[in-house]
């Protein structure tokens, strides 16, 4: 809850998509998507790139995890029957939680290896920090003992 996900995937669009809150409750209450059309590099190309912004796990009270897992698959299933080319992994900026480390340990023990090539992380809220304050932050990430397993998982 609050780690930027419906915000990231709006900046990504390039449209308010989906809907942002302060409020510290989960605003996601259900997975669904957007899409935008990108030029290709060859001449006349076109990509369709969709976003899917999902329910997050251990934190939408209305959904327990392995319901929201199952939401999640039909959903892409459905939605997105050629794929999925990048899971992004949000963590927000400062202490992590025991709902961030669960979240990551419950997608690993259902996707393991089939995912490591196409995630990323991204850490959230640190748009105003300086370069310093940011490499401080990438270098916490990858030697703190509750973070390193997922900074090595990704190779990053």
């Amino acid at each position: 809850t609050g780690t930027g996900k419906s915000t990231v995937a709006n900046h990504i669009l390039g449209i308010d998509k989906f809907k942002v809150s302060d409020s510290l409750d989960s605003t996601t209450d259900k997975v669904s998507h957007g899409e935008r059309e990108e030029d290709g590099i060859e001449e006349g190309k076109k990509y369709i790139i969709k976003v899917v912004d999902t329910v997050g796990l251990f934190d939408t009270a209305a959904l327990k995890n392995k319901k929201a897992m199952k939401e999640i698959k039909k959903y892409i299933n459905e939605q997105v029957p050629d794929g999925i080319h990048l899971v992004l992994f949000l963590f927000k900026k400062g202490k992590f939680t025991n709902e961030e480390k669960g979240t990551f340990d419950f997608v690993l023990e259902r996707f393991g290896d089939d995912i490591k090539n196409i995630s990323a992380l991204l850490i959230t809220h640190c748009e105003n920090d300086d370069a310093n304050s940011r490499e401080q932050l990438k270098h916490d990430f990858r030697t703190n003992l509750a973070t390193k397993g997922i900074a090595n998982f990704m190779g990053k």
